[in-house]
């Protein structure tokens, strides 16, 4: 779907990898596998920007954890922490932690996409694509009230909810689209996929 995605080059804190502390190599990392692309994410920037010394072993070790991250942080190097797992790590002083959106800008200067719309081809019919489109606008357009609402909600700083929110961009251009390129390409490099397919996207009628 186009014009419409969820992306980020600001770190935000979302998505990181937790590590003990004076480590030297990273062998095992624990993952939730609910969060696959997060996943693939994790081991581009590792294998790009962090990789173990010639004398450790070349291959990472996904080790899927299905409760509290927490409680298997003894047991492996890594964490991946998504969202709701961070605070969990707030308060220990033996871990430290490398934003994995602040890393992939890094690497390519491209924001990180978090998420997009896709459809089977045909399938996306006219008054679907502006129903989302215009959901995509109002919602942009409302996002501070949005992060206010949540903040009063959750009894949350409302200056750290709009600054959370405003870290984000729900359109998808000319930026996103290269970075999703570039996000496949590394992922073929990996071994994760097994070719790089083609970008398409549904060609909207022009607006009324």
């Amino acid at each position: 779907m186009p014009g419409i995605g969820v992306s980020s080059t600001k770190p935000t804190g979302a998505l990181q990898i937790v590590l003990k502390k004076n480590l030297r190599n990273i062998e095992r990392i624990a993952i939730d596998i609910r969060f696959t692309s997060e996943i693939v994410l994790a081991k581009i920037i590792l294998e790009e920007k962090y990789r173990n010394l010639p004398s450790g072993h070349s291959n990472l070790q996904f080790i899927p954890f299905l409760a509290d991250p927490f409680s298997v942080f003894d047991k492996v190097d890594a964490v991946l922490a998504v969202a709701d797992s961070l605070p969990a790590f707030a308060e220990r002083d033996d871990a430290f932690s490398i934003d994995l959106v602040d890393e992939w800008k890094d690497l390519t200067g491209l924001p990180y996409i978090h998420g997009f719309w896709v459809g089977r081809e045909g399938e996306l019919a006219e008054p679907e694509s502006r129903a989302l489109l215009r959901a995509q606008e109002q919602g942009s357009a409302l996002k501070g009230k949005i992060a206010e609402d949540y903040a009063r909600k959750n009894g949350l700083s409302i200056q750290a909810a709009r600054d959370y929110a405003d870290a984000f961009s729900y359109s998808f251009g000319t930026e996103e689209e290269a970075s999703l390129e570039e996000f496949i390409r590394y992922a073929y490099y990996h071994g994760v996929i097994g070719d790089i397919p083609d970008i398409r996207f549904f060609d909207l009628p022009p607006a009324p």
